[in-house]
């Protein structure tokens, strides 16, 4: 498939949905100039050039203005305000085509919340709070981010060649559009009904309380982008030491996480799991590679360096300056305890029961389904009912029987979703368009 063209073809159809859905705005809904247009403009400008980049999403900064300038001023003038707050030093720097993207994005956001809020029975030039226009202005910011993260992951996804389905890629961005959307349409409303009663001044009253609330944002943002981006250099470091060894961390985390909601509570927060459960085996790494590339079981000296690592793991997450105190202290407690066994003859402190932390107790048995239904140098993988059955007889002695209960019914509706998966896979190769859909976007892992 030739990516290059599809990219240019993408990126030319936003761009002429863009100008002929501006044009027909101007044609049918052109309103007078104001000059408080230039006001917004100039603040949109301002805000538009401290965006907070992470690793999963942009905080959009601009929707808080966008809003009220598409009520106040109707459709048009707001895109124009909106192309022009995108005009930054950097932005000016890019292709002229990535420039037109960029505008015809922006253009196609503005001009479908538009209609979506006229639709549902809002006015353009007038914002009465009452429940049926605050409807329509809250839906009119979700089309607004919902548009915007349609067409980006969608030029994300011919950029990168990325396969996997294309629902899965929309869905794993409803968070990262939830999130910005409640808080900035909030403020967008805030800003709408201050510029109506109190002109400039109201107007500015909330642009000044949006700084103050991006910078909080901010300091949580980049704080947690530094947090994962320290988390992918280490599994780069994984990687390069030994490939197995990075999908056994993955793979773990993944499992863990099928289970963790069961456990949450205030000790216990998903969130901070999430972050530490990936270094519970960090301590191989100081682990000659010899011993972790055996061909044949260990002996029993290498067996003795190999159960050290829970020690090591230890002391290379307190050495860690990403985490804060109940960061660290989790991943701590999954690198030194997630080989302590329930029957307190397990490694290294011979904890038993409820002694040994719920993250721990959690990723030992990921940890041992991993181990079992994976391929070794000196085994093959068990089949997944062995496996199963495995971890059933291990309940009580090396395992939490509520845990592996857990596990288990979480691994059976993995199991399910995959069948329903690949049966709606099969039954999709069988026409000739679900081939073509399959070859461009979808492919079987």
């Amino acid at each position: 498939m030739n990516w290059k063209m599809m990219r240019s073809l993408y990126r030319w159809l936003v761009i002429s949905s863009a100008s002929v859905a501006l044009i027909y705005t101007i044609v049918t809904d052109l309103r007078p100039f104001q000059w408080t247009m230039v006001i917004f403009a100039a603040l949109s400008i301002y805000l538009s050039n401290y965006r907070v980049e992470t690793s999963k999403s942009t905080f959009i900064v601009l929707l808080p203005l966008a809003l009220p300038a598409l009520i106040s001023f109707g459709p048009v003038w707001a895109s124009v305000i909106a192309i022009i707050s995108l005009l930054s030093r950097d932005e000016v720097k890019r292709p002229l085509p990535v420039i037109m993207f960029n505008d015809a994005m922006i253009t196609l956001c503005v001009v479908v919340a538009a209609k979506v809020y006229v639709l549902l029975g809002g006015e353009i030039g007038s914002f009465h709070l009452t429940g049926r226009e605050t409807i329509a202005f809250f839906a009119a910011g979700l089309v607004f981010e919902l548009v915007n993260a349609i067409i980006m992951v969608t030029w994300k996804i011919f950029r990168d060649k990325a396969y996997g389905t294309i629902g899965e890629s929309y869905l794993n961005y409803v968070w990262h559009i939830i999130r910005p959307f409640l808080f900035s349409t909030t403020l967008g409303g805030a800003a709408l009904i201050a510029y109506q009663d109190y002109y400039i001044i109201g107007l500015l009253v909330v642009f000044f309380a949006a700084l103050k609330l991006r910078e909080v944002f901010m300091s949580v943002e980049v704080d947690e982008h530094y947090r994962n981006n320290a988390i992918s250099d280490v599994l780069q470091a994984v990687y390069a030491k030994d490939a197995y060894f990075r999908r056994h961390l993955e793979n773990v985390a993944r499992y863990s996480l099928l289970v963790a909601k069961d456990f949450e509570s205030l000790d216990f927060d998903i969130k901070t799991f999430s972050q530490a459960v990936v270094y519970h085996d960090i301590g191989k790494l100081e682990i000659p590679e010899k011993i972790l590339r055996s061909p044949a079981q260990l002996t029993p000296e290498q067996w003795k360096i190999m159960k050290t690592h829970p020690t090591l793991g230890a002391n290379f997450i307190n050495g860690l300056k990403v985490f804060n105190d109940h960061q660290r202290k989790m991943a701590r407690d999954i690198a030194f305890f997630h080989h302590e066994r329930i029957d307190g003859l397990g490694y290294p402190n011979h904890l038993k029961g409820t002694q040994i932390p719920i993250s721990a107790r959690i990723v030992a048995v990921a940890d041992s389904w991993d181990a079992m239904t994976t391929n070794r140098p000196y085994r093959e993988a068990l089949p997944a009912a062995e496996a199963k059955e495995e971890l059933r007889k291990g309940k009580g002695t090396q395992f939490d029987p509520r845990v592996v209960d857990a596990f288990l019914k979480a691994i059976e509706k993995e199991e399910k979703r995959e069948r329903r998966r690949r049966e709606k896979y099969e039954a999709a190769e069988k026409t000739w368009h679900g081939r073509l859909w399959h070859k461009m976007f979808w492919r079987w892992n």
